[in-house]
């Protein structure tokens, strides 16, 4: 087992870890603010309760990280996941301008609804991928949620949780981010299929 103190320092991000081999979807960064919202995540309940956090930055926009989120997660959802192992979606917008507008949709859907609705729109954002420039398809994403979807649409044009979004961008440059999708798995970057996540899960357990 990793020792918690050294884990939880490199998952929090306070010391910059070196970059290997990105796939995709390449791009730069902005300063950030303090977020509001946790990281939307699945199985432990917890960092400080897991041995393994699997850490994934993506952009909702990149078509690499649909092949992830689609063939990839579910996979991990299903013979990975549990009381000692994590998975935290982190936004890294890197495609274009609606890269952040459906990042900031799912944190709105995120602050009215909840964790699970995050991963409900998530679904439906990469499965809409190709139709989500517009405020007309996060208006149809965000209604197979329990958040409004008005609400989501105000919310995304006035910005609202565009420091949530940036504090992530900035949290993944500081180790070595610079495309999509990147994994980590308990601070050490892993290339983003789901053997070599596996092995370093299963390593820690």
């Amino acid at each position: 087992m990793t020792d918690g103190t050294t884990r939880r320092r490199v998952l929090a991000g306070t010391a910059a870890l070196a970059a290997g081999g990105l796939a995709g979807c390449l791009g730069g960064g902005s300063p950030a603010d303090t977020p509001e919202l946790g990281a939307p995540y699945l199985g432990a309940d917890s960092r400080d309760s897991a041995d393994a956090v699997i850490l994934a930055f993506e952009d909702f926009r990149c078509p690499h990280c649909k092949t992830f989120e689609q063939s990839v997660l579910p996979r991990i959802r299903e013979e990975l996941l549990g009381e000692r192992v994590r998975f935290e979606h982190h936004d890294f917008p890197v495609v274009d301008d609606w890269s952040w507008r459906v990042a900031m949709a799912a944190r709105s859907v995120q602050e009215q609804a909840g964790n699970d609705a995050f991963w409900t729109f998530a679904a439906g954002a990469f499965e809409r991928q190709t139709e989500t420039t517009s405020y007309d398809a996060i208006d149809t994403v965000a209604g197979a949620t329990d958040a409004d979807p008005d609400t989501v649409v105000s919310d995304t044009r006035e910005e609202r949780h565009r420091p949530v979004v940036e504090s992530d961008q900035n949290a993944g440059r500081e180790m070595g981010v610079s495309g999509t999708p990147t994994v980590f798995v308990n601070g050490e970057q892993v290339p983003a299929g789901y053997d070599p996540i596996a092995s370093a899960v299963r390593s820690a357990l």
